[in-house]
């Protein structure tokens, strides 16, 4: 995908998604570089973590309700469910920790 920007003279150009782009605008959304103007830079960034959240304890939710203990004949109790809800968010943010800062 391509985007068009106005050059010195008012020519048009063609820059790459992948071209970093130094100034601020709403065509910037769909650039992989680009700065997005904080009023919609927000929205996207609490959107984003509420869909991680999902992402990260539906699974984790759904596997402890299904867990059942043979030797007790009990289900998990709720401070277990918590315990790994708790370690799920902790493996989620040391994974993004890699991602940000690789060795």
């Amino acid at each position: 995908m391509y985007v068009d920007k106005r050059g010195k003279n008012g020519e048009r150009k063609k820059l790459d998604k992948e071209t970093p782009v130094s100034n601020i605008s709403d065509e910037n959304l769909y650039c992989l570089n680009g700065r997005v103007p904080l009023k919609k830079a927000i929205p996207f960034g609490l959107q984003h973590v509420l869909a991680m959240f999902v992402s990260n304890l539906a699974p984790v939710l759904i596997v402890c309700s299904a867990a059942f203990i043979q030797e007790t004949n009990e289900h998990l109790t709720p401070a277990e469910i918590t315990e790994i809800l708790q370690c799920a968010m902790f493996a989620a943010g040391l994974g993004t920790i890699m991602q940000l800062y690789p060795v």
